[in-house]
């Protein structure tokens, strides 16, 4: 494809450059041709069969005499361009280094784009599609010559993750969407292009399809949280378990001096004998079932875990040692449960205990558990007591 850069290089570095159209019409004359009156029919007329050749298709390269550079030979050499026309070139019949480099590097450049495993576009300062790579044509499922001339917010949806740097370089993400409707995750390179005194001339991008990638990290973050949650959870009642109440403890005690916090422990009685001479699926089913009678009960923005085999634990949120006194004894008498399985009424009882965050902050489950242990005492005592 015959690219506007290609021929504003030359135009610099050559005598000058003309194209023609399929009936031998000037489609562009460099401003060095311009300048010359002698119009262009007359002085092609010698090369009228070999003009036609090159618009058929055919190269060609010779040394020659022109009367728009009446001074010395020039080299005439004929690109046929793949729209039809003919682009002819005027330079001096010795190529000058700069003009050698020039060629090497565009063929370069070609050879690179051409096989480039990424998508390439140049933008012109309204965002219009200048020129594609295949890999990028390829992608978007269009010929590259339905692309160029349409604007990349067509094919680019709004841009995730945007980055810019003094420079005007910058990287994104976005969304591309290809001719059937093909969703594609990529990420975006650019650098901004300006002209010799400065003006901006657009971007060229490079593009990177990454939605496998996307996909798997995605994929890879699920599991993440999957994996976590699970680590946190207790499998029997569905409660967070010791892991989770650890860290839920730790946060209460980061800001404890300005948000004073309770914990009440809570020990569920007889459920080795439950285990023993029921089973222990009657013991598991137990376990659970006093668990959602203590989840129904708690206040929002408490934490509620299973911290052992038969042991509760609840972090009260923002209390003071009157309000926790008030809701530890309110837990006592709701801490009870039924369970019947199989016709069989079984009471589930736990004993209760607590301790405020202003008590201690290094032994408050201590404290706690001594209180729970004490109310245990005083249960079983009554107990006894009443057989």
């Amino acid at each position: 494809m015959y690219r506007q850069r290609e021929r504003d290089l030359l135009e610099a570095l050559t005598l000058g450059t003309i194209v023609l159209g399929a009936k031998r019409q000037v489609v562009h004359v460099s401003p060095s041709i311009q300048l010359v009156r002698d119009p262009a029919d007359k002085v092609l007329d010698p090369f009228v069969k070999l003009i036609d050749q090159g618009l058929k298709g055919k190269r060609f390269d010779l040394n020659t005499d022109i009367e728009w550079f009446p001074d010395s030979k020039v080299r005439m050499r004929g690109e046929p361009l793949p729209n039809g026309e003919l682009l002819i070139a005027f330079e001096t019949a010795q190529e000058s280094t700069e003009i050698v480099d020039l060629r090497n590097r565009i063929r370069e450049f070609e050879f690179i784009t051409s096989r480039l495993q990424q998508g390439i576009w140049r933008l012109d300062p309204e965002g219009i599609i200048l020129e594609v790579n295949p890999y990028l044509a390829t992608m978007l499922e269009m010929k590259a010559s339905l692309i160029v001339g349409q604007k990349a917010s067509e094919f680019a949806g709004e841009k995730l993750r945007c980055e810019t740097d003094a420079d005007g370089k910058g990287s994104y993400e976005a969304i591309f969407l290809s001719r059937t409707g093909q969703i594609r995750r990529v990420a975006v390179t650019s650098t901004p292009l300006f002209g010799t005194k400065g003006e901006p001339l657009g971007a060229v991008e490079l593009i990177t399809d990454v939605t496998e990638e996307h996909a798997l990290r995605s994929k890879l973050v699920q599991e993440v949280l999957k994996m976590q949650l699970l680590a946190n959870l207790d499998p029997l009642t569905q409660l967070g378990n010791r892991r989770a109440f650890d860290m839920a403890l730790s946060h209460f005690n980061e800001c404890a001096a300005e948000r004073p916090f309770g914990m009440i422990m809570l020990d569920l009685n007889g459920l080795k004998e439950i285990n023993d001479n029921l089973g222990h699926v009657v013991g598991d089913a137990a376990i659970r079932t006093f668990g959602d009678h203590l989840k129904s009960r708690l206040r929002e923005g408490d934490v509620l875990a299973r911290i052992g085999g038969d042991e509760f634990a609840i972090l009260v949120k923002e209390v003071t040692i009157e309000e926790l006194v008030q809701i530890g004894e309110r837990i006592r008498q709701f801490a009870k449960a039924s369970l019947t399985i199989d016709g069989l009424t079984i009471e589930l009882v736990a004993s209760v205990g607590w301790a405020h965050s202003s008590q201690s902050n290094d032994h408050l489950a201590l404290f706690a558990d001594r209180s729970m242990y004490a109310h245990k005492r005083v249960t079983r005592k009554r107990k006894a007591a009443g057989a």
